[in-house]
């Protein structure tokens, strides 16, 4: 029987403290950001990385775009650094504020990263 009450009060304890742990996730609305990456011609970057950090740092969240360059992530009302990452690109980083920003189909565009381009057998000059 002590056990029980043991319990009971170790439950009502974690509970307490998993309700009272993220009270801004609760009290501020929840949007999606979305849209789609694609290279200067239009098609669309498979598996990029998209890395959304909370502008006072508490959070950060990630994302990897699909086969179609599609991306979808639910965050709390706020004020983000975005960054997108994609192999053979340039990385792409801005700021959003979910309240004007991240109701639309965002549309970025990566541009290729010529500076790190691997050596290409047969293209060097002679």
């Amino acid at each position: 029987m002590r056990n029980w009450k043991r319990l009971f009060v170790l439950m009502i304890v974690v509970l307490t403290y998993c309700a009272g742990a993220h009270p801004q996730l609760d009290s501020r609305a929840t949007r999606t950001f979305a849209g789609t990456v694609a290279d200067p011609m239009k098609a669309p970057i498979a598996k990029t990385r998209i890395w959304v950090h909370e502008a006072d740092g508490e959070r950060t969240f990630s994302t990897i775009t699909d086969a179609e360059g599609r991306f979808s992530v639910k965050l709390p009302d706020g004020h983000y650094a975005v960054l997108f990452t994609a192999s053979g690109f340039a990385p792409y980083c801005k700021v959003y504020w979910t309240e004007m920003d991240l109701e639309k189909n965002l549309e970025i565009q990566l541009r290729p990263d010529v500076e790190h381009l691997e050596h290409i057998p047969g293209l060097e000059s002679r």
